[in-house]
């Protein structure tokens, strides 16, 4: 179906050709993310009676926001035709084509039913609102953390009508598993926008009794999967009967144990061992439990059901308690890293409030010297929180057009550096390293060099970080002399 009514034929065919004929399916992959837009110029007003002045909406589409108990996820933005400009009859769109469904890359979590809210970013009534679900079983995935979106393909889902009112709420009572909610939203006066959303929707009964006992604090080197394979499921082979076979034939250990600073909770990462189900791979199972300490009432947080020679990022892993004893930081990504990685990327991390039980996403970068801050990249943003706090500060990544590179602390945990380069692989390009004052949200280039090209960096001393480029070369930069050196 054609959702993009403002383009030409002419036009649709070109972006089509460019689209196909440019791209293999490797590079097709890397677009995805991208969206590459193609500005075209055209003639003539989108309505010929306007509903409103929707100018400052111009330039790109703006995410929507999806609200689940409380946790909002921006959009991923998808294939879209929007007004860049207008000057009386004289309109600029520009088209991008995902190929793809695209989400952000952490999924909203809840239980089932559930009232989802949404809200548009433009304040007019849509002129047409459609949904769509797909479990993610039926989904290829692909990662790409330098922007921080998932592409899931085939992209051909079937639309559920939507009022058209630019905040809604959408009840809905699913199966537990993965699923990506795509939402069509068309502005008369503006365009067209596919949003992607990620839903996880746990089981309601699922959980492993733990084995109080067991205080194994590091994996099993080796996970053999089950020389007899357990029958498949009498009922649909999904993931959560899957987790359920898995659960009931090899009960998951305790991985690892951590007692909150006041010693009224602790989390326990639960950790079964492989099991192959009927004709499929051999999968484990993970839960992520909090256990209130005076009554012993014990809530799975979060859970995974993983391969166990698969391939990407994948286990729990706890990381530390606030001095609270009221957040507990842990990362869903223990082992491996995203397929397809060719440069940076950071565990991603996630804490648990013990006093709702609700997770949130914080993001991914390193931890401050003094224990006291996480510097993370969310979306195009550098984001500092307090561990006991939430945000403290989001500061723009200072080359708006540049990849996003890795982070350091200086070692009173008051400034730090990163790196941004053109591009996320070899050749990078012209790499910057900027510096960032965090109390006066204050950023200064330190270098611009495309030759070499920098692509890791450490704050090592007070005065001076160690830079590593691509080619293996270590470096010294003096942040007084600002003088530059190659490293023996």
């Amino acid at each position: 179906m054609d959702r993009r009514p403002f383009s030409e034929a002419s036009h649709e065919r070109l972006i089509s050709v460019i689209a196909m004929r440019v791209f293999t399916p490797t590079a097709l992959v890397f677009f995805l993310l991208t969206l590459s837009a193609c500005q075209l110029p055209m003639t003539g007003s989108p309505s010929a009676t306007p509903t409103a002045d929707l100018s400052a909406y111009y330039g790109e589409p703006k995410a929507a926001v999806l609200i689940i108990n409380g946790q909002q996820q921006r959009a991923g933005v998808g294939t879209s035709t929007w007004i860049t400009s207008k000057s009386g009859d004289e309109v600029s769109m520009s088209h991008g084509d995902a190929f793809a469904m695209v989400t952000p890359n952490q999924a909203l979590v809840t239980k089932s039913p559930f009232t989802a809210t949404l809200e548009s970013p433009v304040p007019a009534a849509p002129s047409r609102l459609s949904y769509s679900l797909v479990a993610t079983t039926h989904l290829e995935k692909q990662e790409h953390p330098e922007v921080g979106t998932i592409a899931w393909t085939p992209s051909q889902p079937a639309e559920n009508p939507l009022p058209l009112e630019p905040r809604q709420d959408i009840a809905l009572d699913l199966s537990p598993g993965g699923y990506v909610l795509v939402v069509f939203a068309e502005w008369a006066d503006l365009g067209s926008v596919e949003y992607g959303f990620w839903i996880e929707v746990q089981p309601e009964t699922l959980k492993a009794t733990p084995t109080l006992e067991a205080t194994a604090t590091s994996a099993p080197t080796s996970r053999p999967a089950m020389e007899t394979p357990i029958p498949t499921p009498d009922f649909d082979k999904t993931a959560t009967a899957i987790a359920q076979a898995v659960v009931s034939t090899a009960q998951p250990k305790v991985y690892a144990s951590s007692l909150s600073p006041d010693k009224n909770w602790r989390v326990e990462i639960m950790v079964s061992d492989c099991v192959r189900v009927g004709e499929g791979d051999p999968n484990v199972y993970e839960q992520l439990n909090l256990i209130q300490i005076s009554n012993g009432v014990e809530t799975v947080i979060d859970s995974q059901l993983h391969y166990c020679e698969g391939l990407g990022a994948y286990g729990f892993e706890g990381l530390l308690w606030s001095s609270t004893s009221r957040y507990f930081y842990y990362t869903p990504g223990r082992e491996g890293a995203p397929d397809g990685l060719c440069w940076y990327w950071e565990r991603p991390i996630h804490r648990i409030d013990v006093l709702t039980q609700a997770t949130e996403f914080v993001g991914a970068g390193p931890l401050s010297p003094d224990k006291t801050k996480i510097a993370s990249w969310r979306e195009r943003d550098l984001v500092i929180w307090g561990l006991n706090e939430s945000e403290l500060a989001r500061i723009p990544a200072a080359i708006s057009n540049a990849r996003l590179g890795p982070i350091s602390w200086s070692p009173d945990s008051r400034s730090l550096v990163y790196v941004q380069t053109t591009s996320d692989c070899f050749p990078f390009g012209k790499s910057n390293v900027i510096r960032l004052d965090v109390s006066e949200q204050r950023q200064s280039l330190l270098l611009e060099s495309e030759t070499p090209s920098f692509i890791h960096v450490t704050w090592e001393a007070p005065n001076r970080i160690r830079l590593g480029d691509e080619e293996r070369n270590q470096w010294t930069y003096n942040l007084v002399t600002h003088e530059l050196r190659q490293a023996p």
